[in-house]
């Protein structure tokens, strides 16, 4: 399970990443948000090194290449594009640097686990704003990916807690839920 969870990873940010690469119209350029982008890589490395501490194994192994792709498509995205960022953006950012700086001083596993599983959902927020508007600029199919990962990456897991699922089945779920949005969003905009 832990190795089918690592190919469904590549497998998505391969496709992710060349298609930021595909000709496309300017409104239908893939255009990951960066600032999103940069704090689940931090934080997707954190709630790795948090599995690996309570036994995950096998199961944390997707979270590990997570944080770097996510790394890797922040600085692509820096790189490739220009980027205005509104101050509603910094706030999600700055909700989700706070929630985790709790994380990190609760000695409570399982609320320290909740805390920066809500800390990486803020991050969410300068993806969805965009998506919202312009569908076209980011890839149902990744956040799909994305989803579908943490399926085999639960089952793989050797240690079952609040602290070691918690973050896996709120990505199954927001990715999920990234994905329809940006299928509903699209198709509205064609309508």
């Amino acid at each position: 399970m832990g190795y089918l969870s690592v190919a469904i990873t590549l497998t998505g940010y391969v496709l992710y990443i060349t298609s930021m690469y595909r000709k496309a119209s300017p409104e239908k350029q893939i255009k990951p948000h960066p600032l999103s982008w940069s704090l689940f890589g931090f934080l997707t490395a954190t709630g790795w090194l948090a599995q690996e501490m309570k036994g995950g194994h096998d199961g944390s192994w997707c979270l590990g290449i997570t944080s770097l792709f996510c790394f890797l498509i922040a600085t692509l995205s820096f790189k490739r594009y220009s980027w205005r960022f509104e101050k509603k953006d910094w706030v999600f950012v700055v909700v989700g640097m706070v929630l985790f700086l709790y994380s990190v001083f609760v000695q409570t596993p399982a609320i320290s686990a909740t805390l920066a599983t809500l800390a990486d959902l803020a991050g969410y927020g300068p993806t969805l704003r965009k998506g919202w508007r312009q569908p076209y600029t980011d890839n149902p199919v990744n956040f799909t990916f994305n989803s579908v990962k943490c399926i085999p990456a639960i089952l793989a897991l050797a240690s079952y807690s609040w602290a070691t699922c918690v973050y896996l089945v709120m990505l199954i779920g927001m990715n999920g839920f990234v994905a329809t949005m940006l299928i509903a969003r699209r198709s509205y905009k064609t309508v």
